[in-house]
């Protein structure tokens, strides 16, 4: 049998796990994105009819509570670079006092480790 260097080959998942992954990120993104759990049921059943909203929104909150599970520290910076995400997206849409709080919570949040 011959075996594959995982350091040279990268295999992309397939199938439905693989599917089913992509699934949860996207709406851990939505959740991250701050839509409304009714807005995310209702992205899920457009998005993939027949997908089940419970399990998926279960499952992406498992997921975003176990990334929490970190120091102090690594949760600050998990905070910065949403507050990043968010200050691209107010500014992508031109939304100058959104992307200004974004900033002011930046420099809260790095005077906050000094």
């Amino acid at each position: 049998m011959e075996t594959t260097n995982p350091t040279t080959a990268i295999v992309p998942a397939v199938g439905a796990k693989a599917d089913r992954a992509r699934q949860m990120q996207q709406v851990v993104t939505w959740i991250l994105d701050g839509g409304s759990e009714v807005e995310i049921r209702d992205a899920i059943a457009t998005t993939w009819p027949d997908a089940k909203a419970h399990p998926l929104m279960a499952q992406a909150m498992a997921q975003i509570l176990k990334n929490g599970d970190g120091d102090a520290e690594t949760f600050r910076l998990w905070a910065i670079e949403a507050t990043r995400h968010q200050y691209q997206k107010a500014t992508e849409a031109g939304d100058t006092a959104s992307a200004l709080k974004a900033i002011r919570q930046i420099v809260e949040l790095t005077e906050a480790a000094e």
